[in-house]
Formats: C-alpha cells, sequence, structure tokens
C-alpha cells in the first residue's frame, strides 16, 4: 500500500506540475523527473494515461444546432451570430490551462528511454498518447483554424517554438492524420469497450477524417487543398471497423437502451462508451434533456420519414399537423429522439404534458429510463455511447460519395442496414437522385453534381440516426452550413388556433393557449396547462405563433435579435487580445 501511495504522489505531483503554470510560454521542465522516475514500465504509462480520457468526446444533446429550437440556457452558436463574441471576450479555448494537457501528452511521449517491458505493449501506450495528442489538435483546430503545432515538451529556452506563428490548418490536420495511422498500426484490440483500444481509436480517426475532408472540400474559400486523402482515409478506418471490429447492430427493440438505460457493456453495437455507476461515483445529469432546458425542433421532426419510406413533407398539410399527429406511421426511430404523446416521466403521475414556452418537442434520446436510474444532479446512472457502429456506416458512405465513388453495393453494405432495422425500404443511388426532397434541397443548397439526391439522403439518415449525440453542430460546420442557424427560423409545435388542445394522445384537452389571462379562466380551462402570449399588462410572453393566433412555436429572443453569420469569419473564435501582445506572431485570421 506503501508503495502505490507513492506511486500515486509521483503521478499527482507531474499532473500538478503540468496544470498550474503561470503563462502558456511560461513551462518548468519536469523531464528529468520523469525519465529517471516515474516512465519505468508499461504500467505507469497505462496509469499516466488514465488523465487523458476527458479528452474523447461525448455528448446527450445538440444544443448549438438546428436539431434544437431553444436552450433557456443559450449556447455558444447564439452568442456567435448575436455578435457577442469579440478578441477581448468570450474567447473559447485559448487560456494556458488548455495548453496543458498537450504538453502532459508530450511529456509522456519524450522521456520513453527508460521504459522495460514487451515493445508492443510500449508501443500501444504511444499510440495512445498520440490519438489523444490528435484528439487534442482536432478540438483546436475546428476552435481556430490555424494553430501552432507542438510535438515536444517546450522549455523556457525555446524562444523561436515559444513565439512562432500559427502553423497552417492543412499542416497540423495532416499531422493528425499521422498521429492516428501510426496508433491505428500499433493498438491493441481491447474487449472492454470503456477503454480505448484499436478499434475505438480508428472508429474516432474515421469521424476526424470525415470531418477534416469535408470540411476542406465545401469551404474553398480557405484553399485548404485536395480533400481526398483526408476522405480515402475516412472509408480505409470505416471500413477496418465493419470488417474486423466485430461490432453488429441492436434490433431495433433495443436501440432505445443503448441511450437511456446501464447496460452498454458488451453491446455488440456500441464500438465505445463512457461507463456510468453510483457504486463507483461517476453520473451524469442526462434528466435535464427532457423539458428541462430545451426542446427539439420541428426542423429534425420534419426529416423522420413514414413508416413505408416516404418524406413526412409529402404528406398532405404536413406543416399542419398537431403534436400527437405528427408521431403517426413515423421511421421508429423518432419516437426515441423525440418524446411521443402519451409518455410518462420517471417520476411517475400522468402522461407529461409537453412545455411550449421551450418549443414543445421533448427530447427523448438519453432521457433515463427508470427512476433508480436517476437519483439527481450528477447523480444519473445510465451509460453514455461515445461511438457506435451506426456511425462507422455513415462515415463510410458519405465519405465514399463525397469522392464520387459511391456504388449500391456501397449502400447494401452500410447505410441500408440501418434502414432495414427501422423497417425502411432500401436506399438506392438512382432513387435518391431522381426524387430530390426540395425542402431538404434548400437546406442542403451547396451540394453539387448528379450525385446530390444520394447526398442529401445520406445527410437525412445521418441527422435521424444519431439525433443529440452531438455530432450536429460539427456536421453542419463541416458542410459550411452554419448560415442555416439564421436562414431556417427555429421552429416547434403546431397549433392550429387558441385555445384547449390535446398534446397527450387520449383526445382529451391538456392546455391551452390564451391571448392573456382572464378572471374566468380557471372555470373556462378547469385542470388544463394555460399559457398566455401575453401577461396582463400586455407584455409578451418568451414565446409565439408564427401567424399570431395560430401556427408553429416560435421564440421571441430569436425574433428580436440582430441574428448573422459571418463567413468564414463565425466558423472560427478569435485568439484572446492579452496572447496577440504576448507574441505578436499570433495573429488573429479570418476577419477577426
Amino acid at each position: 500500500m506503501k508503495t502505490k501511495q507513492i506511486y500515486f504522489l509521483l503521478l499527482s505531483t507531474i499532473m500538478f506540475c503540468v496544470g498550474c503554470n503561470d503563462s502558456f510560454l511560461e513551462k518548468q521542465s519536469e523531464s528529468s523527473l520523469t525519465k529517471n522516475t516515474f516512465f519505468l514500465s508499461t504500467k505507469d504509462l497505462e496509469t499516466y494515461t488514465y488523465d487523458m480520457y476527458p479528452a474523447i468526446p461525448y455528448n446527450f444533446d445538440d444544443n448549438s444546432s438546428d436539431n434544437i429550437v431553444y436552450n433557456t440556457e443559450g449556447s455558444d452558436i447564439e452568442s456567435m451570430i448575436r455578435g457577442e463574441v469579440n478578441a477581448e471576450n468570450k474567447t473559447k479555448g485559448w487560456a494556458q490551462s488548455s495548453w496543458s494537457s498537450l504538453r502532459a501528452i508530450n511529456l509522456m511521449l519524450d522521456n520513453l528511454g527508460s521504459i522495460t517491458g514487451d515493445q508492443s505493449e510500449i508501443d500501444h501506450y504511444i499510440g495512445l498518447a498520440k490519438f489523444f495528442r490528435a484528439l487534442f489538435y482536432w478540438s483546436k483546430v475546428k476552435t481556430f483554424g490555424d494553430v501552432p503545432w507542438y510535438e515536444h515538451v517546450l522549455e523556457n529556452t525555446d524562444l523561436e517554438e515559444l513565439y512562432k506563428p500559427r502553423d497552417s490548418r492543412t499542416f497540423v490536420m495532416d499531422k493528425v492524420l499521422e498521429d492516428l495511422d501510426w496508433a491505428i498500426r500499433h493498438m491493441k484490440v481491447k474487449s472492454n469497450t470503456s477503454v480505448a483500444g484499436k478499434y475505438q481509436v480508428e472508429a474516432l480517426a474515421s469521424r476526424i477524417a470525415l470531418y477534416e475532408g469535408t470540411f476542406r472540400k465545401y469551404h474553398t474559400e480557405l484553399n485548404l487543398g485536395d480533400a481526398t486523402a483526408c476522405l480515402q482515409k475516412a472509408v480505409e478506418w470505416s471500413k477496418d471497423v465493419i470488417d474486423n471490429g466485430g461490432f453488429s447492430l441492436v434490433d431495433i427493440d433495443q436501440y432505445a437502451s443503448m441511450f437511456n438505460d446501464n447496460i452498454l457493456a458488451g453491446n455488440k453495437e456500441v464500438i465505445m462508451y463512457k461507463k456510468s455507476s453510483r457504486d463507483i461515483g461517476v453520473g451524469n445529469n442526462t434528466h435535464i434533456v427532457c423539458d428541462i432546458y430545451w426542446a427539439a425542433s420541428a426542423s429534425l421532426m420534419r426529416e423522420f420519414l413514414m413508416s413505408d419510406g416516404s418524406r413526412f413533407t409529402d404528406q398532405a398539410d404536413h406543416d399542419k399537423k398537431s403534436y400527437v399527429e405528427s408521431f403517426d406511421n413515423r421511421d421508429p426511430r423518432l419516437s426515441v429522439a423525440i418524446m411521443p404523446p402519451g409518455s410518462y416521466k420517471i417520476d411517475g403521475g400522468k402522461p407529461h404534458i409537453i412545455r411550449i414556452e421551450f418549443g414543445g418537442y421533448p427530447q427523448y434520446k438519453f432521457y433515463p429510463a427508470r427512476k433508480d436510474l436517476a437519483w439527481g444532479w450528477d447523480m444519473n446512472y445510465t451509460d453514455l455511447p461515445i461511438i457506435r457502429l451506426s456511425e462507422i456506416y455513415l462515415t463510410y458512405a458519405e465519405a465514399r460519395a463525397e469522392m464520387g465513388e459511391l456504388t449500391d453495393l456501397d449502400l447494401e453494405y452500410s447505410v441500408n442496414h440501418l434502414r432495414t432495422r427501422a423497417h425502411l425500404p432500401a436506399l438506392t443511388i438512382d432513387m435518391a437522385n431522381a426524387n430530390i426532397d426540395n425542402e431538404l434541397a434548400k437546406q442542403h443548397s451547396n451540394i453539387e453534381g448528379i450525385n446530390r439526391g444520394i447526398i442529401i439522403e445520406l445527410r437525412r439518415e445521418r441527422r435521424v440516426e444519431l439525433a443529440f449525440e452531438g455530432l450536429r453542430k460539427d456536421d453542419l460546420y463541416r458542410w459550411k452550413l452554419a448560415t442555416n442557424l439564421i436562414k431556417f427560423v427555429p421552429q416547434g409545435v403546431y397549433f392550429p388556433s387558441l385555445g384547449a388542445h390535446d398534446v397527450t394522445g387520449d383526445g382529451i384537452a391538456d392546455l391551452a393557449i390564451l391571448e392573456r389571462p382572464e378572471a374566468d379562466d380557471a372555470t373556462n380551462y378547469k385542470g388544463l396547462v394555460l399559457h398566455y402570449l401575453y401577461d396582463k399588462n400586455g407584455k409578451a410572453n418568451t414565446f409565439y405563433l408564427e401567424n399570431q393566433n395560430s401556427g408553429r412555436i416560435e421564440i421571441a429572443s430569436n425574433k428580436n435579435a440582430n441574428r448573422k453569420f459571418i463567413e468564414p469569419q463565425y466558423y472560427f473564435y478569435p485568439i484572446p487580445t492579452s496572447e496577440v501582445v504576448l507574441n505578436g506572431n499570433l495573429t488573429q485570421l479570418y476577419g477577426w
């Protein structure tokens, strides 16, 4: 026990030194400590990498995207498009503390000379560190574009490196792909899917390669060069996971349990997951997804197909369907993503009555299935998928399509497995290209070429399958479609009139929308949840109906704000002015 305490004391000392420097430029050398005292075995490497795992992205919402109609807490995107971000305030992710994780990674990679043990084990942890460095830089590039690349620990005497300008995005992302490629070739397969092994890293690497490939293809204004190499890597890595990873899709009746339960260990579809458990004191806040801070958008709801594979937007009066009618004969994944009428929250009682001030479509995906999984703030114990085989199928098909190489055999190999599970007809290239969805074509107006229709349908499938898994904002950014966030007004549920309405599906009214409070409301609408467009003094509420007394719910703050999206500036954040003053070579880009 005493040896173990000394061991973790050394680890704590190293991480303290790594994380508490006075500034990004003022670093102390820990190399002698690490080289001579700590990194002596593969167990040392394993333990050291534990603190790197928080860098692996996971999520249970799509805030900052068009999948959400309203979030009471706001979002990064909302701050940006309202013009509230500048180099003096609300800068993001450049503080010295945000670079300490890179230093920790490079510190390990720089000090392996005293390691003894099996070389394949050593290489596994080198690969793991390179993977975490790739994640670090991918996050930085997404935020700032061009960033300085460092692959060794910097000392106070390394003035040229410390004060160098940004490296180009292309250079940095090529280095990221090199790190990922090395990691994939050297890491071991892990049966425990809550830790990173070869296929977990390869799956996430395919996500990164697809992001960069499509970003380079669609952001032609940045002159980022050929996207093909990135897209080819996305195909190569996703195909290896599909062919050799041993994963397969769960049946549709098990679909919801991937998001609302704590049984992901051994799940055949989940490639990597974040374990939550009351026993180990690791929890989350998944209970907040359902009508506590935000609601899903009508835009997302409309994109789910009908159960026979036809489009919801081709139905008669689709834009006037009520909340209850919106769920009739739909792709079964809709009722997993958005709460269907008649559903109960885990605290029991009556069927849930939607909160129309948020928009009215409650997110259901990731909401805990049972009360015993939700004990309070940071005390929900549902497992969270980090990446699933479903995404790998979608990555493969999209990358092939963006290179102009997609075939119907590719669709059978990949995304048609998702459609089969949902009991939808198979997708074919000719069918998609001959019958383009006009509504989606408006949203994806920058797709060109004869395969425009199939790319649109692949994007639909991606949005539907991966809803609320934290990928939608990145998708809009890499496709150069963030302007959609202001071009298409966020909307919620449709109401044909003021007055009483059924939202639980039993034919009995549950809530009423009224113009303003009146004395006889309690009598005329007894037992209903009441909402008003104006208070008794005539002050407008936070929501309104698009046609004044009818229509979809819209949010007043969106109507009243001067919302705009400046390209390419708003795709990136500025470097803090203080850092630019400190290092004059760190010039602002993209209009900042």
